[in-house]
């Protein structure tokens, strides 16, 4: 999912910054489809173009607490079940344990292959073509990201690598035995390359909601809690509400209902919240940053405090056979509880028979404060300039794609809550 360029600091920023394929075309094709699909709406949503948004779902009528934003029949779900019952099914049925992520995106590629011959078509004409996650940089790009963001990108690439080649594996024994698309006799092994498959893989993850329980199905499924909700996913998402989601029954019939605690007036866009995640979360997993995300904390470690202080071996050890020194960070509110008593630690003069007296007492003076901030201030400055560093460096890339210019934005969300920090350490 995309996002509109970050909004000058001295205007008011929105508390939202996504944005989605730029036409309304699709979503409203897929409006009619679903409507074909007998889907009742319980509320006037419509696609519409936002300024800072782009894409997403405009009320057409005011909105109250507690109202039903929508309701989709589990049939118009695409599960894991969905899978197992298509002709693809075959594919799972191996001993190998694939992840449902995997599944719904091999899924996804094979219907995306069917064109016109695809039930899921508008739903899939829909989908964006490319996604701004880190994964979607150009090899120059990935090149300058701060080490924070490459060392988490690392390990979501090796997934999605691994989850391919155990993929390929099993589609190449499939060919031998003649097992290929019926619509043009290609074996999968050739329809599914590795580009459309990171596609399909991020697709999933970035559009994918949880279902409680699991589906009874013949595959073997590790995690087999995902699902793709056609229309739901035009949805951006906002820290400042509140949604309830679940699988409801009616009669025979499953729902998955989304319930809004949030007002809204006609007119205006509605939102749902994607979970409690901080921006880098949200640019690894989605792709998008929200300008003064509250949840937003910038961590250091020990290697960062031996850079401004000497530990001795006794500290260093404290700190390490106790797990103190594993949630240190700093936030717009200050220094968060385990920094401040690592810090404590490593500038006290105290018995260490006291440490943790002090500490669990909430029984800091001033002068333990003195230090633990002045140690504060200077791994502070550290850090914002190892960010302005790598926030120049990155704003000399000539040709910036849009998952580049996220994480651009991220780093200037940081820079600006270590600001913030500053201010609440000097009072």
């Amino acid at each position: 999912m995309g996002r509109t360029r970050r909004k000058r600091r001295h205007r008011k920023v929105p508390p939202f910054q996504k944005q989605h394929t730029q036409s309304t075309a699709a979503s409203d094709a897929l409006k009619l489809w679903l409507l074909d699909q007998n889907w009742v709406p319980t509320l006037d949503l419509e696609p519409h173009i936002f300024p800072e948004t782009g894409r997403g779902l405009m009320a057409l009528k005011d909105i109250a607490v507690k109202d039903v934003l929508l309701e989709l029949p589990k049939r118009l779900l695409i599960t894991t079940l969905t899978v197992s019952e298509s002709y693809i099914s075959r594919i799972f049925l191996s001993d190998k344990i694939y992840d449902a992520q995997c599944v719904l995106a091999t899924f996804l590629l094979y219907e995306k292959h069917l064109k016109e011959a695809s039930n899921w078509k508008p739903y899939l004409d829909s989908l964006p073509v490319s996604y701004s996650n880190p994964e979607f940089c150009s090899k120059t790009e990935k090149t300058i990201l701060p080490e924070f963001v490459t060392s988490q990108l690392s390990l979501l690439s090796r997934k999605c690598k691994v989850s391919y080649l155990s993929l390929m594996e099993t589609l190449t024994i499939l060919r031998s035995r003649e097992f290929v698309c019926p619509h043009c006799t290609l074996s999968f092994d050739k329809i599914i390359t590795f580009s459309d498959f990171t596609w399909g893989y991020y697709t999933v993850n970035t559009r994918a909601v949880y279902l409680d329980g699991t589906e009874n199905i013949r595959i073997n499924i590790k995690g087999d809690n995902l699902a793709l909700a056609p229309f739901l996913d035009l949805f951006n998402h906002t820290c400042r509400t509140v949604a309830v989601a679940a699988l409801i029954k009616k009669k025979e019939s499953e729902f998955y209902q989304i319930k809004s605690l949030t007002s809204y007036k006609r007119g205006s866009q509605v939102f749902i919240n994607y979970g409690a995640h901080n921006n880098l979360e949200l640019y690894m997993e989605y792709g998008f940053v929200i300008p003064q995300n509250p949840l937003d904390e910038i961590k250091f470690d020990l290697s960062d405090i031996k850079k401004c202080i000497n530990i001795s071996r006794t500290v260093y050890n404290f700190l390490r056979v106790h797990n103190l020194d594993d949630n240190m960070s700093f936030s717009s509110q200050g220094l968060n509880y385990s920094a401040k008593n690592v810090l404590f630690i490593c500038t006290t003069s105290v018995q260490k028979n006291q440490w943790m007296q002090k500490m669990f007492r909430d029984n800091l003076d001033s002068e333990d404060l003195s230090r633990v901030n002045s140690l504060g201030l200077k791994i502070l400055q550290m850090k914002k300039s190892q960010l302005k560093q790598d926030l120049q460096k990155m704003k000399r890339c000539r040709y910036k794609s849009g998952s580049f210019l996220s994480a651009v934005q991220l780093l200037e969300e940081f820079i600006q809550v270590l600001e913030s920090c500053l201010k609440i350490i000097c009072e």
